[in-house]
């Protein structure tokens, strides 16, 4: 399966942005570690292969160390959290949305008339990012 996988150096470290034709992200990952005094941990992974990795390079290139190395800016974080469909801040999202839409079934018919379905997600969704932002730290 052809994949782009985000793996980081340490909790704020350097982010290695590759592909792989076969082998899975924790592959990749063991045969980094060998080369890499610091300990590395996969942040997310998405479908795609060397021309979507190559578009990743070119949208990033301000953040750019070297090769597939690239600093951990706050929007390389937010592609990685929101847009890999394989990253802990989808699937937390992903949860949380649901916990919000279950919420939302149990209200009593006199409360949907003093809160709308939006300001609830809002509430939901802006504390769900805290709490991720929280978490990545």
């Amino acid at each position: 399966m052809k994949m782009i996988y985000f793996i980081q150096q340490g909790e704020d470290g350097s982010i290695k942005i590759g592909h792989t034709d076969g082998k899975d992200a924790q592959k990749r990952l063991s045969e980094l570690q060998t080369e890499n005094p610091k300990k590395l941990h996969i942040l997310a992974t998405m479908k795609g292969d060397k021309t979507t990795e190559q578009n990743i390079y070119k949208r990033f290139i301000s953040d750019r160390l070297y090769g597939g190395w690239f600093k951990p800016s706050p929007e390389l974080m937010s592609f990685i959290t929101f847009e890999c469909t394989e990253s802990l801040g989808y699937a937390f999202l992903k949860q949380s949305y649901s916990k919000i839409e279950k919420r939302l079934e149990a209200l009593p018919k006199k409360y949907e008339k003093v809160i709308s379905m939006q300001e609830v997600l809002i509430r939901e969704l802006e504390h769900s990012v805290k709490t991720l932002k929280g978490k990545m730290r």
